[in-house]
C-alpha cells in the first residue's frame, strides 16, 4: 500500500497545483474588484451581448462584400448570425449574464475540489479499495449530472437574455434548444469513470479474497 500513492502521480500533484492557482486567482480578482471598478468578479460589466442562433443569413462569394472583413471564395458561402448588444444593460440583463457564466465556473472549481479530495483519500486509504471505487463513481455522477444541469442553465440564461435584447416577450423552447450545447466530453468522461470504478471494484474484491486466503 505504501507504493499506491505513486500510482496517482502526476495527476495528484497537477490537480493540487491547479486548484491552488485557481483559488489564488479568484481571491485576487475579488480583492481587486473592491478597489478597481474595471474588475468584476461574479457580476458582468460593460456591454452585454447575445447571439441569435435561430436566424441565419447566408452570403455567397459571388456577392458584393466590400465592407466586410471576411471574403468567401467564389461559390463558397458564409453563415451570419446577428448579435444583439446593449451598452447600458439593466440589472436583470447583467444578472442573466452572471447566471450564464457563474455555473460553469462553479462546476469547474467544484470538480477540482472533488477530484483533489478523491485523490487524497485514495492516497491515504489505498487505490484498490471499495471506498475509493465508490468515490470515483460518485465523482462520475457529479460530472454527468452537473454538466447537464450547467449546460441547460447556461442555455436558459442565454435565451432569456436574447429575449430582452430582441423585444420578445419570453424565450421559447426553440431559442433554448438553439443555444444548448450537449456536454459530450463530460458525459463520456463520466461514463469512463463508471467503467473504471467497476474495474477497480473487481480488483479490490480480488485483493480482499487473496488477503483472506493468505
Amino acid at each position: 500500500m505504501t507504493e499506491e500513492p505513486k500510482l496517482l502521480e502526476p495527476l495528484a500533484t497537477a490537480v493540487g497545483f491547479v486548484l491552488k492557482l485557481v483559488i489564488a486567482l479568484l481571491a485576487l480578482g475579488f480583492v481587486l474588484s473592491l478597489f478597481n471598478s474595471n474588475v468584476h468578479v461574479g457580476w458582468s460589466s460593460g456591454n452585454v451581448c447575445a447571439t441569435d442562433q435561430n436566424f441565419l443569413s447566408s452570403t455567397s462569394g459571388d456577392s458584393t462584400l466590400d465592407q466586410m472583413e471576411f471574403l468567401p471564395k467564389g461559390g463558397a458561402t458564409v453563415g451570419l448570425h446577428p448579435q444583439f448588444c446593449t451598452s447600458n444593460p439593466s440589472g436583470f440583463q447583467r444578472l442573466l449574464v452572471t447566471f450564464e457564466q457563474l455555473p460553469t465556473l462553479l462546476m469547474a472549481v467544484g470538480s477540482l475540489l472533488w477530484l483533489n479530495a478523491l485523490l487524497r483519500r485514495a492516497a491515504r486509504d489505498g487505490v484498490y479499495t471499495l471506498r475509493t471505487t465508490a468515490g470515483i463513481k460518485r465523482f462520475g455522477w457529479w460530472l454527468l449530472v452537473g454538466s447537464l444541469v450547467v449546460s441547460a442553465a447556461k442555455a436558459a440564461a442565454q435565451a432569456a437574455l436574447l429575449a430582452t435584447l430582441t423585444g420578445r416577450a419570453t424565450s421559447t423552447a426553440a431559442s433554448w434548444l438553439s443555444t444548448w450545447s450537449f456536454p459530450t466530453g463530460m458525459v463520456f468522461t463520466a461514463l469512463g469513470l463508471f467503467t473504471f470504478a467497476r474495474i477497480l471494484r473487481a480488483g479490490a474484491a480480488m485483493r480482499e479474497d487473496l488477503e483472506g486466503t493468505v
